[in-house]
């Protein structure tokens, strides 16, 4: 009976490994949020998934180790970036996808990114590609980093609470929302440095991937509604134009190419 058990499982082990032809190309379609480890116990991750609930996420390692064995096996021609599952990631796990991908082409095989439109998370992995194809109906959007935050002090003194805080020095603002009803100088300054600091490393970064200016990308975010109604609000052509994709191809062009 355990042998007969055994059996079984090897068959259907065997039947889900995917057999790879002689010349392919790997796809590349992470769903949710990048993480670097899973959310939660992996019981209860199995049963939320049984059960159709829970937020999908993709462990950066699980598509590193993929490109990176993709790169070696002579077998794989391309990769194929898909972006429209994607919802966000972090700018060291997209640093770190991006460093793989350049190994990858490294090897010479192309790389090839398409979605159906291209937010900033998803853009900065797409960008990584030799070619990157939106949607004749798509659209890049690139909107920057911001911070809002939510103040209490009215609602605390409605409640006739009282707020006992001790601080050391000007640039101490984690518990400002229960003493103000808006966001301190302070808080602004600091808050500001290392938002343009984010804004400043992804603007490098794309513009090395897609040989564009860091201030060019600035220009298109900070002239976007102004570009869309001179174009007649032909969102896709705004990013073309702009360089920011190589073309504009459907679902089926790119999967003939």
């Amino acid at each position: 009976l355990l042998l007969a058990l055994f059996t079984l499982l090897i068959v259907g082990l065997r039947g889900s490994i995917p057999h790879l032809p002689e010349r392919g190309a790997l796809v590349i379609r992470p769903a949710g949020d990048i993480v670097e480890q899973l959310a939660g116990e992996p019981l209860q991750r199995a049963l939320s998934e049984a059960q159709g609930q829970g937020a999908p996420q993709t462990l950066l390692s699980d598509l590193t180790r993929a490109i990176r064995g993709a790169g070696a096996d002579a077998r794989i021609q391309a990769l194929l970036i898909e972006t429209d599952d994607m919802e966000h990631a972090g700018q060291p796990e997209l640093e770190e996808l991006a460093a793989a991908i350049r190994e990858f082409r490294a090897t010479g095989k192309k790389v090839v990114a398409h979605g159906s439109y291209f937010l900033q998370s998803q853009y900065y992995l797409a960008a990584q590609a030799d070619e990157v194809y939106l949607d004749p109906f798509g659209f890049v959007l690139l909107p920057g980093y911001d911070r809002y935050r939510m103040y209490f002090k009215d609602a605390i003194d409605r409640l006739a609470i009282d707020v006992h805080l001790v601080r050391a020095g000007k640039f101490k603002s984690a518990d400002e929302p229960f003493i103000r009803s808006d966001m301190s100088e302070e808080d602004r300054q600091e808050s500001a440095t290392y938002l343009q600091a984010l804004w400043l490393g992804y603007r490098t970064a794309v513009g090395t991937a897609r040989h564009l200016d860091p201030q060019a990308l600035a220009g298109y975010a900070d002239g976007y509604a102004a570009a869309v109604r001179q174009a007649g609000g032909d969102l896709a052509g705004v990013a073309k134009s702009a360089g920011l994709v190589t073309a504009l191809r459907t679902d089926d062009q790119v999967e003939q190419r």
